[in-house]
């Protein structure tokens, strides 16, 4: 089913749960916050590239204006997001959530001093404004069409662990621009980088930039390099495909409107080659998850307009004795999920205490790993040295190092929790469908299963953490006993104290960052929670709500019985329609 068929048959489901003599507004919630999901669907593209390849030149001209400042290099670690809006206007959002937004409304001239203050190291130095991301909104037609760029610090930042953070983000992103040129050729940073990426990201564009320092023959020679180097690096079977471009050309032909010069920058083919990328892989398991979900919602509408008529034609003491034994079945249901829950609330305690052991494993790692480069540095250099070169040494080294474990935490969690949660998914799924089986046998209705949630579960915007390291070590003095002992036991005794000092740093950091990955496993599972309860009312009123509502309604409004069935029949016939076009 195409995008706009599914609108089409989301926005006429939301029309029919709005009657109010249906009393389908619960389904009408999850209705409207599935077309949203829709509608927000975002194809999220990162560009990667090391400084000077042209990587900000490519994103203008792929927005069709000169956007983003191209003499300016984003050396803190902060991505910028670019969202469609009819009009520019650009959020700077910060790391504490007292801070205050900051707003550009402005034209594009002003951009980038705008900019400056916030994202360069010139301006914002270390990031002590403590900015979390920048969002910058803009009526581009190539934006309009569902995409957001993500300009990321990447490549070439002063600061190493600026690479793993973008390391550490990219998973979430549907794919990524990976922009090189030919001056000079791909360097081993870039190398290094790419191997780095390469297994977290689903899907990588290959660009060569600056094709139009070249001519034909260098242009090939460049492209079989670079196809060469990358195969052989990432140890690929088949071909890989490199999109050589002009971002300078395809830039100016969009603002001159020069389509000899748009044809010699050649961005249409990559062009083409990310939208139908977009649509083939994202957009259809978007589309796909959506429209199982979509069929779950109209069964279970079905399910309760069916028991609602079959409930206005049974016998009253009929339904009486049927409403006892459906709220026997809810009653075993409930005990079920009660269940479900304690063995959930173990399993989330066994994961805590993984956390709680790896971490102390990590601080034994890192302690190790510490202690012989400070013991290295108190060996070679004079007492006086020593406290510089070791905050130096650690103010360096501190940040790439948790940066780098801090992704390897979060992925083998995520990935822990993921297997936990899939099977509880699966055993509340069995708790629900068994209310639902129960309650259509005893309405004598054909049962049809849910096909459930599973493959919806997407993030529509991608986050990105910042983290700031506990880098400043306990000040240490000299006292006045120090000048009386010899060089090579004061140097002992100087090793000691930043030993103790360095203990109790890495214990700062690695409690930050096992606070960190615990929130997420309670944010997790508290989710997972909310979905069942949630899922678990909607089938108690589908079912036993649906029985109650039409005892009350024979009893107090007999009159009106006729007329709603044949309503009734209608809105099933309609539902019917529908869901079985998006199965």
């Amino acid at each position: 089913m195409g995008k706009n068929n599914l609108e089409e048959t989301l926005n006429k489901s939301i029309e029919i749960t709005s009657f109010e003599n249906l009393n389908l507004f619960h389904f009408k919630e999850k209705l409207t916050e599935l077309n949203q999901r829709l509608k927000e669907g975002k194809f999220h593209l990162a560009v990667l590239g090391q400084f000077k390849r042209g990587k900000s030149t490519l994103v203008n001209s792929l927005l069709g204006t000169k956007l983003m400042p191209t003499a300016v290099l984003p050396l803190t670690a902060i991505p910028t997001f670019i969202y469609y809006n009819p009009s520019l206007f650009v959020k700077v959002c910060f790391l504490a959530k007292t801070s205050k937004e900051e707003i550009f409304k402005g034209d594009i001239g002003e951009l980038k001093i705008f900019l400056d203050k916030y994202v360069t190291e010139s301006g914002n130095p270390e990031n002590k404004l403590g900015v979390s991301h920048v969002e910058i909104h803009y009526p581009s037609e190539l934006l309009k069409k569902g995409l957001v760029l993500i300009d990321t610090p990447g490549i070439g930042s002063t600061y190493k662990h600026n690479t793993e953070m973008t390391i550490n983000f990219l998973p979430q992103c549907d794919a990524v621009l990976f922009v090189t040129s030919s001056d000079p050729p791909i360097t081993e940073v870039e190398l290094d980088f790419l191997k780095s990426i390469f297994l977290n990201v689903p899907k990588i564009f290959f660009v060569l930039n600056k094709i139009d320092y070249l001519d034909d023959d260098e242009i090939d020679t460049s492209i079989n390099f670079l196809k060469s180097v990358i195969k052989k690096e990432l140890k690929l079977d088949n071909d890989v495909e490199v999109f050589p471009v002009s971002a300078k050309k395809a830039i100016n032909s969009k603002i001159k409107d020069d389509k000899n010069l748009f044809k010699e920058s050649n961005i249409s083919f990559l062009e083409n080659n990310i939208w139908e990328f977009m649509e083939k892989e994202k957009g259809e398991a978007l589309k796909q998850a959506i429209s199982i979900k979509v069929a779950d919602v109209i069964g279970n509408i079905l399910m309760q307009l069916k028991i609602l008529i079959k409930s206005y034609q049974s016998p009253l003491e009929e339904l009486e004795e049927k409403i006892k034994i459906l709220q026997d079945e809810i009653n075993k249901a409930k005990e079920q999920k009660i269940y479900v829950g304690d063995i959930l609330k173990g399993d989330m305690k066994r994961v805590e205490n993984f956390l709680d052991t790896e971490a102390d494993k990590l601080k034994e790692k890192a302690f190790d790993y510490f202690k012989k480069n400070v013991i290295e540095i108190c060996e070679s250099n004079e007492p006086a040295e020593i406290k510089i070169k070791v905050d130096a040494y650690i103010k360096k080294a501190i940040p790439p190092y948790f940066e780098k474990e801090f992704g390897i935490f979060s992925r083998n969690f995520n990935k822990r929790a993921s297997e936990i949660l899939t099977a509880h998914e699966d055993k509340a799924m069995e708790v629900i469908e068994t209310i639902r089986k129960n309650a259509m046998k005893l309405m004598d209705i054909p049962y049809t299963p849910l096909q459930g949630d599973k493959g919806l579960k997407m993030r529509i915007k991608p986050y990105w953490v910042v983290n700031r390291w506990d880098t400043t070590l306990t000040a240490i003095s000299n006292t006045v006993v120090d000048t009386f002992i010899p060089k090579n036991k004061l140097k002992k005794k100087l090793l000691n104290r930043y030993l103790g000092k360095l203990d109790m740093l890495l214990n700062s950091n690695i409690e930050n960052l096992r606070w960190s990955i615990f929130q997420g496993i309670q944010d997790t599972f508290r989710e997972f929670n909310f979905d069942f309860d949630r899922q678990m009312e909607e089938v108690i009123n589908a079912t036993k709500g649906a029985v109650e509502k039409a005892i009350y309604k024979r009893q107090n409004q007999a009159g009106e019985i006729d007329e709603e069935i044949d309503k009734l029949q209608k809105v099933i016939e309609q539902l019917e329609q529908m869901k079985s076009q998006i199965e």
